[in-house]
């Protein structure tokens, strides 16, 4: 599976590098990664990049039930991880995401609280 994953990200990251959009909002969110507490960086989450903001993401909405993210990033990024606080835990959807991404879902596990709050990471 890993060998699979590598690629994967291997063809994302050529992708990207020649401007070529890649088309992954089709695909599952990958299980998030559970951590105990309010994570306020990438660097504490783990994540490497730095929180990307304004019209580089150009939208999050959370859905009615608080347990969905859709995001989209802007052409020209790449989201390295996506950081979801869900008290009393931070839950985060590591991967390799290339802009243009439109409206993707990350879900939070069964049983976990609403969200609260999110940040995208990456460069």
């Amino acid at each position: 599976m890993r060998a699979g994953l590598a690629g994967a990200t291997l063809g994302i990251g050529v992708a990207a590098a020649l401007g070529v959009g890649v088309a992954v909002a089709s695909l599952k969110s990958p299980p998030p990664s559970r951590l105990d507490g309010d994570r306020a960086t990438c660097r504490d989450a783990g994540v490497s990049g730095r929180p990307l903001t304004g019209q580089i993401v150009s939208q999050g909405r959370i859905s009615p039930d608080g347990h969905n993210l859709s995001i989209s990033l802007a052409s020209g990024h790449i989201a390295t991880g996506v950081v979801v606080k869900a008290a009393p835990y931070s839950y985060v959807f590591h991967g390799f995401y290339a802009g243009p991404l439109t409206d993707r879902v990350y879900r939070l596990p069964p049983g976990a609280s609403a969200i609260g709050n999110w940040f995208l990471c990456g460069s």
